[in-house]
């Protein structure tokens, strides 16, 4: 397996050198292009090599002042937010650097390797992502810190909890990857959930806002809520912050700095056993993959060709083949949904919002 996780590696430096090299069907103009698409990973690599020493220095000085005995160490809660961005990072993170796509698994198939060395091959790409770049040195460091506190049970219990973390990033990584290649492989599925990035979770974003304003009335009730203490949502939410990878990494090294280790001992296990769940369904995910095929979706039928051969009433027979037509190109890219359907739900949105802040149609006002 490591002959080919080496082979792998080569074959992604010489996709990388071979597109940088001159050819002669290429413009000087196509070349800088390409080299700058190229070169913006390696850039990007050169410009975390500060944030890196940063965040290594950071968790050594978190790993120092845990295991002076502090109760909750300033540095330690600024390392442990930080690294609570990673799992939401690892789930999102196919949508914007997919890596399992630099190289396409379902030809590899033609090669005599097992499907157990394609998934490590496709997950290990996961290391390349800027976040586990950045998360590495935090984590590996944190550790050295206990280790200079004068806690080598401590620093080894939060080491081994680090890799778990991080095998549970990758696991999550892998997943939503796989995922993500299952749901765009048809083409109206990929264009429907482009179309939900672009249009519906932006008006999502606004709800709060819009839900937080009204009247006075509704304001003293809320406030009159929140002064009668803690609701079940509030207790749901802690519970469901305390199974997050992070808070239970956060955690397992808190307590072997307490030398609290039957409690540590536990939250690795925890974090063992989220990992492997993580990697079984990450594994399947990608067998799925693996016996898909590249694309589908078939064209629709005639009863929509019978729909667009409609007349626009008020308009001639060419003008409305004209202006149905260009409907019709607008609406076959997510792009042209997003900038027909854009005005009227923002029109709604502000509607509802205008609504909301008079107050004037309240009832029982």
């Amino acid at each position: 397996m490591v002959r080919t996780l080496r082979a792998f590696a080569w074959l992604r430096w010489r996709m990388l050198v071979n597109a940088l090299e001159r050819t002669g069907s290429r413009d000087t103009l196509e070349r800088f292009s390409i080299a700058i698409e190229k070169l913006g990973p390696i850039l990007a690599a050169v410009l975390l090599i500060p944030s890196a020493l940063v965040l290594a220095g950071l968790g050594a000085a978190a790993g120092y002042a845990l295991a002076q005995g502090g109760p909750k160490p300033m540095l330690f809660e600024v390392c442990r937010y930080l690294l609570m961005t990673l799992p939401l990072l690892a789930v999102i993170g196919p949508l914007f650097l997919p890596a399992a796509d630099r190289t396409n698994p379902v030809r590899l198939l033609l090669l005599p390797i097992p499907r157990s060395t394609l998934y490590v091959a496709q997950s290990s790409a996961s290391f390349g992502d800027p976040w586990n770049l950045l998360g590495l040195p935090l984590l590996v460091f944190m550790s050295a810190g206990l280790l200079a506190g004068g806690q080598p049970l401590a620093a080894l219990a939060s080491l081994t909890a680090a890799v778990l973390f991080i095998a549970v990033i990758l696991g999550l990584a892998s997943v939503a990857t796989s995922v993500l290649h299952l749901l765009v492989r048809d083409r109206r599925r990929g264009e429907l959930i482009a179309l939900l990035f672009i249009v519906v979770l932006p008006v999502v974003s606004l709800l709060p806002a819009m839900m937080g304003q009204g009247s006075p009335r509704h304001r003293v009730s809320r406030q009159s809520r929140e002064a009668a203490g803690p609701t079940w949502v509030d207790t749901v939410t802690r519970g469901a912050l305390a199974t997050v990878p992070s808070e239970i990494y956060a955690s397992a090294t808190r307590d072997a700095a307490a030398r609290e280790y039957p409690r540590a001992a536990a939250r690795v296990g925890a974090l063992a056993a989220m990992a492997a769940l993580l990697h079984a369904i990450g594994s399947l995910a990608f067998g799925r993959v693996l016996d898909s095929p590249g694309s589908s979706g078939a064209r629709r039928a005639a009863p929509m060709q019978a729909a667009w051969a409609r007349r626009i009433p008020g308009l001639s027979t060419g003008a409305s083949a004209v202006a149905l037509t260009q409907l019709r190109l607008a609406l076959r890219t997510p792009r042209g949904r997003s900038i027909l359907l854009s005005p009227l739900i923002m029109f709604a949105v502000f509607g509802a919002m205008m609504y909301r802040g008079s107050g004037a149609m309240e009832l029982g006002a």
